[in-house]
């Protein structure tokens, strides 16, 4: 599934490299500060109440936690209204034409056949919704990926034991979690 879905982003980015790029940075921009909040802020206020000026240095943190999360917050809605919609068609179009090529090119024995011809029809209706799906799955991919590497890096800074305790509760508690997931989907279907 993996490979299928870099197919997919690496042929979108041939028909509209900016709208695969633009996802990315969205995707960084819409996850990036909560996570570093999380981590970084919350040492940093920790650290701030002990000094002086303590009002001042959290304040100070505030205001600039705020201004990111707002110039974030502000980019993606300008990408999102003045630039994703018209990258997306032409990414769309590009796919189209692609598949309206690969048609083309095939032998007219394939449209007899009425299960190549049904999935052809899906795919081609289906294009649009599948453009939004993976870039949705790369945003968010790319997003939490340098989050990760990110706080890992800080975390391995401030506290490298802290982090292989995160790490061996994530990698306990994985299988776990997908162990109950699908027991609970066994039981709701």
């Amino acid at each position: 599934m993996l490979s299928n879905v870099f197919y997919f982003v690496c042929l979108m980015f041939k028909y509209s490299p900016g709208l695969v790029i633009g996802e990315m940075l969205w995707g960084l921009i819409l996850k990036l500060p909560y996570r570093l909040v999380s981590v970084v802020g919350v040492k940093y206020i920790i650290d701030a109440a002990d000094s002086e000026n303590a009002q001042r240095k959290i304040f100070a943190a505030v205001v600039v936690v705020a201004v990111v999360i707002i110039l974030g917050k502000t980019f993606a809605w300008i990408f999102r209204e003045f630039y994703w919609n018209a990258e997306k068609e032409r990414a769309y179009k590009g796919l189209n034409k692609a598949l309206y090529k690969k048609a083309k090119s095939l032998d007219l024995s394939f449209y007899d056949d009425p299960h190549f011809y049904n999935n052809f029809i899906l795919t081609i209706e289906s294009s649009s919704d599948n453009i939004q799906n993976v870039l949705g799955l790369v945003r968010n991919s790319v997003g939490e990926l340098v989050s990760l590497i990110t706080i890992s890096a800080i975390l391995l800074t401030i506290d490298p034991i802290c982090l292989v305790i995160i790490f061996v509760i994530i990698v306990i508690f994985t299988p776990i979690s997908r162990k109950n997931r699908l027991r609970s989907n066994a039981t709701q279907g």
